[in-house]
Order: C-alpha cells, then structure tokens, then sequence
C-alpha cells in the first residue's frame, strides 16, 4: 500500500454517512446521522442569514440545489460550533470537493477562517478571491452588507 492509499483509507475512515433533512440557509442544514438529526454548520464558510433578502434566499436556493432533501452525504465532521452545532465540510458521494468549497467557488458563500481551522484555507481564500474576480453569486449582486 502507498503512503496516498494510506492517507485516502484513513480518511475515508473519518467520514460519516448522512441524509440531508432540510437546507435551513445558505450554511446550515440538518441531517439525519443514525437515528439522530443534526443540525449541522457548514465549516469554514459563512453566507448571509435568510432574512437578507436578496442574498440570503438565493445562498439558500444554491446549497438546496447541490443537496437536495432525501440526499445521502458524507461528513467529514470538525467539532461543534460556539452555538453547539455540529461543523462539518459535507461531501456528496460523486465529489471529491466538499459542498463548503463548492458554494464559494461558485460565489453563494465566503471563507470563515475563525469558525474552523482545520479546513484548506488555502483552497478556500483562492476560490472566494476568484469568485469575487469573476463577479459571480453574492459578489454580483447590487453592492451591501452580506452577512
């Protein structure tokens, strides 16, 4: 076995299987672990509350469209959050990107670099300042606070 096969077989050990219950906002959802239903923070990422309107509903839309209710997740799970909720980067199983990194390549969120250190925050500052550079998701919206 090579060093990488070691490392891919360690972590793929780490991730956990879920169901997506229910996209709260554009960084939270809840899923169902076991017989348990998590509600989970996204790691390493924030997006704008659903109140902000136009930015908070569409970040929403777009974390809904890349995990549907009913979809099966992997976790790769970080610890909880200051509020108690589960963090996680979620994988879906015909990805080797977390959907965290995905909405801030496509623009629908931005890096958090002190909810969770333990995520690539280099591949995450490149994707958010190239979102911002093409002008895509929030960063294409009329100019205001996003959080």
């Amino acid at each position: 076995m090579t060093q990488h096969e070691a490392m891919v077989g360690a972590l793929l050990a780490t991730l956990v299987s879920a169901q997506v219950v229910n996209v709260a906002d554009g960084d939270t959802l809840n899923v169902l672990q076991g017989n348990k239903v998590l509600e989970l923070q996204l790691a390493c990422i924030d997006a704008p509350e659903r109140r902000r309107r136009p930015a908070g509903p569409l970040a929403q839309q777009q974390l809904q469209r890349l995990l549907p209710k009913g979809s099966r997740v992997l976790l790769l799970q970080h610890g909880r959050d200051r509020y108690g909720r589960d963090l996680a980067e979620v994988y879906r199983p015909s990805s080797i990107a977390p959907v965290n990194l995905e909405l801030v390549q496509r623009g629908w969120a931005f890096m958090h670099t002190r909810r969770d250190g333990s995520c690539d925050g280099g591949a995450y500052e490149a994707a958010e300042i190239e979102a911002r550079r093409r002008n895509i998701g929030l960063w294409g919206l009329a100019p205001g606070p996003l959080p």
